[in-house]
C-alpha cells in the first residue's frame, strides 16, 4: 500500500526510506546506506527545527562511520549534534540510546558518561535501556556501576520470560548476563559469574531477535570464565558448543588454544589453533556488520599462534606474533560483546613477564589499562612487572587499585594474597 506525505517535509522523509530498499535491489549495501544518510544530512539542514532529522542523520553517520579511522571523526560529529538535542531534551530516550552508540570506544567514553547514568531512569521498564548504559560503564572500567545496570536488565528480562512463559534463553537475558560475568570477574567476584555460567549453559535452545547476543552468552561466558582466572586446564577442556555463528563458535577454540598451549599440551594448542583458521575462513573479509569478520577471528588466531610459540621455546616468534594480533585487534572494533575474551596488551606482559622482561612488560600492562582500565589481570600484572622491574611505587599503586577493585571478592584468587603481601611488606618498610 503507497503511503503518501501531507507536508513536502514527510514526502521527503519516506522517498528517503523508500529509495533506501528500492536500491538494495540493485545496489550493494554499503552504499545504500551512505545514500540513505545524504538523504537524512538534507532533512536535518533543510529543516534545522525539526530534532528527529537531526537524530536520524547523527545514527546514520554512527552506523556509516569508518570502523578503522582512529580520529574518530565521525563518531564525534554526530556526538556533537546529539548532545545539543541531549542538553535541550534530557528525557528523550533515543538521544540517549545514540550518544552511547556514537561513543562505544574506549578513546570515547568518557564522554557518554551523563547519557549513561541518566537513560536507565529515562526508560526504567525497558530491558535495553537498562542494559546499555554499562556499555559505557565497562568501557571506563566503572565495574560496580557495570553490574548494577546489568542486573537490573536481568530482572526486567526475568520478569518478561515469566510473562511470556517461554522456556529458552532469551537474546536480551543473555546479553545482561554477558556484560554482567565479565563485570563479575573484573572484581574477583568468582562466584557470581560462576552462577551465571552455570545458568547460561543450562539453556539448550535461545530466542528472540538477536541471536548474537545468546551465542554470545552461550559460548562466551565460560571461556571467558576460565580465561580470566588463569585455569588454563579448565580453559584446555572446554566443551565444544557448536552454533551457527563461526564468530562465536570460535571463542571456545580460542580458550582451548590458550590454555592447551598455557599447560604444555602442544598436539592441542595446534589442533585448537588450525580450527581457529579454519573458522576465520568462513568469515567475510573487511567491515561486514553484527556478523563480525574475519579479521576478529585471526586476532585470537594470532594470539593462540603466540602462546604456541612461547610453549615452543620460540619467544622472538611469540612476541612478534601477539603484536601484530594488537595491531589488528586495535583496528578491528566489536561494541556488541562486552570486551575480547583476553585484552592483547595484557597478553604481551604476560609474554614479556615469562620471557624475564619486567620493564617492557610493564609497558604492555600500562597500555592495556590506557585501552581496558581497570581490568583486574591488566592491574595484577603492572603490580607484578613493577615489583620485578624495582619500580616499588608503582607497583604498590597497581596492587592498591586491584585490592580497591576487589573490595567485595568472594574469591580465593591467590593474585589477590600476592597484591595483600607485597602492600604489607611496603607498610612495614615506612618509618
Amino acid at each position: 500500500m503507497a503511503i503518501g506525505g501531507k507536508t513536502p517535509r514527510e514526502k521527503e522523509y519516506i522517498t528517503a526510506i523508500a529509495d533506501y530498499y528500492r536500491q538494495s535491489e540493485r545496489l550493494d549495501s554499503r552504499t545504500c546506506a551512505l545514500n540513505y544518510q545524504k538523504a537524512m544530512e538534507h532533512l536535518y539542514t533543510a529543516y534545522p527545527d525539526d530534532r528527529e532529522a537531526a537524530l536520524f542523520y547523527a545514527l546514520q553517520v554512527i552506523a556509516n562511520a569508518p570502523p578503522r579511522d582512529s580520529s574518530y571523526a565521525e563518531q564525534k560529529k554526530a556526538g556533537a549534534i546529539l548532545e545539543k538535542i541531549f542538553a535541550e531534551l534530557p528525557n528523550h530516550p533515543g538521544v540517549a540510546h545514540y550518544i552511547i552508540h556514537a561513543y562505544d570506544d574506549p578513546m570515547l567514553a568518557n564522554r557518554a558518561l551523563a547519557a549513561a547514568r541518566s537513560y536507565a531512569k529515562i526508560a526504567p521498564s525497558s530491558v535495553h535501556a537498562l542494559h546499555m548504559p554499562s556499555h559505557i560503564f565497562i568501557q571506563v572500567g566503572s565495574w560496580q556501576e557495570a553490574i548494577a545496570s546489568n542486573l537490573a536488565s536481568l530482572a526486567a528480562a526475568r520478569a518478561w520470560v515469566a510473562r511470556s512463559r517461554r522456556k529458552e534463553l532469551w537474546d536480551q537475558q543473555a546479553h545482561a548476563q554477558d556484560y554482567l560475568a565479565y563485570a563479575y570477574l573484573q572484581t574477583g567476584q568468582d562466584q557470581l559469574a560462576r552462577n551465571v555460567r552455570d545458568e547460561v549453559s543450562s539453556y539448550s535452545d535461545r530466542f528472540g531477535e538477536t541471536p548474537r547476543a545468546a551465542y554470545s552468552a552461550l559460548v562466551g561466558i565460560p571461556a571467558r570464565y576460565a580465561l580470566e582466572r588463569h585455569q588454563w586446564s579448565e580453559a584446555a577442556a572446554l566443551p565444544i558448543r557448536k552454533v551457527p555463528m563461526p564468530l562465536y563458535e570460535a571463542e571456545t577454540y580460542f580458550a582451548r588454544a590458550i590454555g592447551c598451549a598455557r599447560t604444555g599440551d602442544l598436539a592441542g594448542a595446534r589442533s585448537n589453533a588450525d580450527k581457529l583458521a579454519e573458522l576465520r575462513d568462513r568469515l567475510p573479509q573487511g567491515n561486514q556488520g553484527w556478523e563480525g569478520n574475519a579479521d576478529l577471528v585471526e586476532v585470537q588466531h594470532l594470539q593462540a599462534e603466540a602462546w604456541l610459540a612461547h610453549a615452543e621455546k620460540r619467544d622472538a616468534d611469540a612476541v612478534k606474533l601477539m603484536k601484530s594480533a594488537i595491531t589488528l585487534e586495535e583496528s578491528t572494533p566489536a561494541t556488541w560483546i562486552a570486551a575480547p575474551l583476553l585484552a592483547g596488551n595484557e597478553q604481551l606482559g604476560d609474554l614479556l613477564l615469562e620471557q624475564n622482561q619486567p620493564e617492557q612488560a610493564l609497558a604492555a600492562y600500562e597500555a592495556s589499562l590506557q585501552l581496558a582500565p581497570n581490568r583486574f589481570n591488566s592491574l595484577l600484572g603492572g603490580g607484578r612487572a613493577a615489583e620485578l622491574a624495582g619500580a616499588r611505587s608503582k607497583a604498590e599503586t597497581y596492587y592498591s587499585q586491584l585490592l580497591a577493585l576487589c573490595k567485595n571478592a568472594e574469591s580465593q584468587r591467590p593474585e589477590l594474597h600476592l597484591a595483600k603481601s607485597f602492600l604489607e611488606k611496603q607498610a612495614k618498610l615506612r618509618p
